[in-house]
């Protein structure tokens, strides 16, 4: 059942926990959520998830919350999750999502900001870094932790329910008010958290759920976390505003496993995970007969193809339409049962997606749609098209969001979807915006038909001691195509010459060493083998032809493990923290001059 858009006069008295309680009476014996308890899937319908909001919407009401407070969330994607964002959503108040790695101190400095009293957090592990904090005055946990005083499931079970007063409330929500502050990543700096309205997130909801053509029947595996602006968006506000099911992922190991046991129709993730699936095909076919590699990449090379000539009207010709119903009968169709055989769409964010990467998906038929956005947009700004999907593009513009490229190329936009601002930053505020335009800070360029696409980030910009401007991401991105090469990050600002730290494929390079007899105790020692390292240097050398003399890396340094966002080196959407990265490894990346 597709749900047609709102009037302007309805939208204008709508907001999310409105929608929510409207689809709730219109659905109470329908799943909402499948969530996995004692390792098996259940199912929550819409009547069983609105008792646990109301429930922890009226407990929050007895502790005095009230519209304009600010409620703290801590915990991992779960049901809890869920019914908590809601409830919080239902008394009148906004959400603050943590990230569930952060550290006590960033958990302090968040709660802080927002001034929040109450805070949900999932366990004794997020219990540890808040229950010293002076300013909270409940703390109430998804499990049951010594020491805390409300838990879930007591609340759910005794509370009684204001019905009419959270009506009343509800009804008093202007699409002006706050839904949420999600606090940026801080690849530069101290986290700032965004302010974002229901109207933000209910033009993203209504326009970009148009366009991928989510339905009721669709069910979505949430795997990417919710205290992003990403996963709170395309994966939680969408699904619940079309009425679709919500089915969470255990962990990002079980991954595969969920996708066989819900077999989704919608998939939203980022490039490493898309990533990650391929490796683990490939990895399987390096063990198989030499007849079946050459298939699988005889298959791979094909489908690549197939998806150039969707997307661009490259040639593919009668020989080729041959070979690609072949491969679809014996490769392609067996592919795509890793995602299980309902997959409709999946959507890639938070970074660029690899072409090449785009192209295998699409290739083998599976609708993988690049889009662009940040959490200040709510998030969605482009996103591709089903009917024209242009790989190696970020997408079109949605309707009524205006873009437009400045003199030095950085991309501006202006629309309902754009945060009123930061929270208490109002220095912060007059950089971000030029002429009503919101500055993303990224650097791109529109085509003939309005797709956007993303090269690089304005203020990474390296400036070489020759004068030189170098966008690095557009260099890494290049790089990281190679099989070979998981990730880049180049260095060389005030310096002559570029350098590189490279985390390679250990994958492919342990399959590559294996076929010349090469064996290495670890992957420390791998990567200081010589042969590994010149190996790795011609593979810079041949995918540098295109760059510039001065843009081509000259020296690098290879790392012996993937950066980490444990270690801090990357944000929860898995964007490099450059000046972090350059830290740890600075004393040897300064040999290299």
């Amino acid at each position: 059942m597709n749900i047609q858009s709102l009037t302007e006069d309805v939208m204008a008295n709508q907001n999310l926990a409105k929608a929510f309680l409207e689809n709730a009476k219109g659905n109470q014996h329908k799943v909402f959520v499948k969530y996995k308890i004692d390792n098996e899937y259940r199912n929550y319908t819409w009547e069983d998830i609105e008792r646990y909001v109301l429930k922890l919407a009226s407990f929050l009401i007895d502790k005095g919350v009230k519209k304009g407070d600010k409620v703290g969330l801590l915990s991992n994607n779960r049901l809890h999750w869920l019914c908590a964002d809601f409830a919080i959503l239902c008394a009148g108040a906004s959400t603050v999502p943590v990230y569930q790695t952060s550290t006590p101190g960033q958990v302090e400095y968040i709660l802080k900001d927002a001034e929040c009293k109450i805070i949900f957090i999932e366990d004794s592990a997020q219990f540890d870094k808040v229950k010293d904090l002076k300013m909270l005055s409940s703390v109430i946990s998804f499990e049951k932790v010594e020491g805390v005083e409300f838990c879930f499931d007591d609340i759910v079970d005794s509370q009684e329910i204001y019905a009419e007063k959270i009506d009343k409330i509800v009804k008093k929500i202007k699409n002006e008010n706050l839904v949420t502050l999600i606090y940026t990543s801080g690849t530069t700096g101290p986290p700032k958290g965004v302010y974002l309205t229901h109207s933000n997130f209910l033009h993203n909801v209504e326009k970009a759920g148009n366009i991928i053509k989510i339905t009721s029947d669709d069910i979505f595996l949430s795997h990417l976390p919710l205290s992003h602006v990403f996963e709170r968006c395309v994966g939680h506000f969408i699904p619940m505003y079309y009425q679709a099911i919500i089915a969470y992922a255990e962990k990002i190991d079980t991954i595969g496993d969920n996708l066989k046991e819900i077999n989704p129709t919608m998939f939203v993730s980022v490039p490493r995970l898309y990533e990650k699936i391929l490796e683990k095909i490939v990895e399987k076919v390096r063990d198989a007969s030499k007849f079946k590699r050459k298939l699988f990449y005889s298959a791979k090379d094909c489908a690549e193809k197939y998806a150039e000539h969707i997307a661009y009207g490259k040639d593919f010709g009668f020989i080729d339409n041959i070979k690609y119903k072949f491969f679809e009968k014996k490769v392609y169709s067996k592919l795509r049962e890793v995602f299980g055989s309902r997959m409709r769409v999946m959507v890639s964010g938070g970074a660029k997606l690899p072409y090449e990467l785009g192209l295998f998906y699409n290739g083998i038929g599976l609708n993988l749609l690049e889009g662009y956005g940040l959490t200040e947009t709510s998030p969605v700004i482009t996103v591709n098209r089903l009917e024209k999907n242009k790989i190696g593009t970020a997408g079109k513009i949605l309707d009524e969001v205006d873009v437009k490229i400045a003199d030095d190329g950085e991309i501006l936009v202006k629309g309902p979807n754009v945060t009123k601002g930061y929270h208490n930053k109002p220095e912060e505020n007059k950089k971000a915006f030029k002429d009503g335009y919101f500055c993303t800070g990224d650097i791109g360029e529109l085509d003939e038909d309005g797709y956007l696409k993303i090269t690089d980030r304005k203020k990474d910009l390296i400036v070489t001691s020759g004068g030189k401007n170098i966008p690095p991401q557009a260099v890494e991105n290049i790089i990281k195509d190679d099989p070979f090469i998981t990730e880049v990050m180049i260095y060389g600002d005030g310096k002559k010459f570029i350098s590189a730290l490279i985390v390679p494929n250990f994958d492919a390079i342990k399959q590559w060493a294996q076929e010349r007899n090469l064996t290495f105790k670890d992957n420390s020692e791998m990567v200081r083998n010589e042969k590994v390292i010149r190996l790795i240097g011609h593979r810079i050398e041949q995918r540098s032809k295109p760059l510039a003399r001065y843009e081509k890396i000259k020296k690098f340094i290879l790392l012996d493990k993937d950066f980490s966002m444990d270690d801090g080196e990357v944000t929860p959407t898995l964007k490099l923290r450059r000046k972090i990265i350059t830290n740890k490894y600075k004393d040897e990346l300064e040999k290299l001059y």
